[in-house]
This record gives C-alpha cells, sequence and structure tokens, in this order.
C-alpha cells in the first residue's frame, strides 16, 4: 500500500513538472528560418508605395524617406517622417506652401485612406509574415514654424493589422471599406 502510494505521488509530481513546463517547450519550437534577402525585396517594394503615394498628397521636399524593418515575432514595420509645411526649395531657402489647416487636415485623412490601401494591397505580397505578426505604419507629421516655434504642431499615426486579419480579408476577396475595419488605428 506505502508503494502504491508513493508511486502516485511520483506519477503526480511527474504531470505537474510536465504541466509547468508545457509553456517552455511551446516557447522553444522551432522557427522558421528567414531568407533576408527577399524579405529586403518586399520592404524595399512596400517603401516605394508608400513613398509614392506621399509624392501624390504632398511636397516630398519635406519627406524623410519610409524605412521598413521586418522583426522576427512581431511582423513588418515602416516609419517615416513628414514636415507638411516645407515648401519648395530653392537656392535662397525653402518657401512654404501656402496650404490652410483644413487643406492639410483633408491631405492627412486622404494619405491615411492610401496607406490603408498599402496595406492590402502590398500586405498580400508580404509571404514571410508568420501566424500572429502584423504590418503597421508609423507616420509622423510635423509642422516646424522655424520664426515661432510655439505654433509647431506635431501628429502621429499608426495603422496596424495582424496576419490572420489580413489573410481573411484576401480570402474573402473584401475591398478597401470592408478592410478599414480590420485596422488598427491610433492617431494622437
Amino acid at each position: 500500500m506505502r508503494m502504491h502510494g508513493r508511486r502516485y505521488r511520483v506519477c503526480f509530481g511527474v504531470l505537474a513538472l510536465g504541466l509547468l513546463c508545457l509553456p517552455l517547450a511551446a516557447q522553444s519550437g522551432r522557427s522558421v528560418p528567414v531568407d533576408y534577402a527577399k524579405v529586403n525585396l518586399q520592404i524595399q517594394g512596400f517603401e516605394r508605395a508608400i513613398t509614392d503615394e506621399i509624392n501624390k498628397a504632398f511636397n516630398p521636399w519635406g519627406l524623410q524617406k519610409p524605412k521598413g524593418a521586418y522583426l522576427p515575432g512581431y511582423g513588418f514595420m515602416f516609419t517615416f517622417l513628414l514636415n507638411i509645411r516645407y515648401g519648395t526649395a530653392t537656392p535662397f531657402g525653402n518657401i512654404p506652401d501656402d496650404v490652410t489647416p483644413a487643406q492639410k487636415k483633408q491631405r492627412i485623412e486622404g494619405l491615411k485612406e492610401k496607406l490603408m490601401q498599402i496595406l492590402l494591397d502590398q500586405g498580400k505580397r508580404m509571404d514571410k509574415l508568420q501566424k500572429g505578426e502584423s504590418i503597421s505604419i508609423t507616420a509622423f507629421f510635423e509642422e516646424r514654424n522655424p520664426l515661432n516655434s510655439e505654433s509647431d504642431v506635431n501628429k502621429t499615426l499608426i495603422l496596424s493589422v495582424l496576419q490572420s486579419d489580413l489573410d481573411e480579408s484576401i480570402l474573402r476577396q473584401e475591398g478597401l471599406n470592408e478592410f478599414k475595419h480590420r485596422v488598427k488605428i491610433v492617431e494622437y
């Protein structure tokens, strides 16, 4: 009877230890090797698409080119900085665009729509995106007035979509309006 109780405790202890170690085993699963040369080509295509849309909406002189990166476990991340006050470059300095605040807001909203379209179109081509990863675009808008620094305006826009939402949208062949509901938008 003592031997039976001892076996029971040993089996219970092994079972409990196995259950405690289960999360560690899940974390150390095999990861898919990443072909960074292919990932770099996908990133460059995404960066070009973002640059093209920004050039259509704003003066390209105020843009710091979009940069992208692939972070294993997170996904693809793209960022850019756009000075919306930056105007035409001349040998004598920069001439600011004469754009009203309402026009600037409208241009930013239009660019946001185009960035969501890029997320959908270019996201289809991102074949290295793994389960649980996402694609995000972080846009920093600034308006600096060198004559009056108190009137400086900064805005940040973050658009992100999970791989599962992107795959489901592609599978259902959703349009942009349906896809917009899957995109997480943070503005401040």
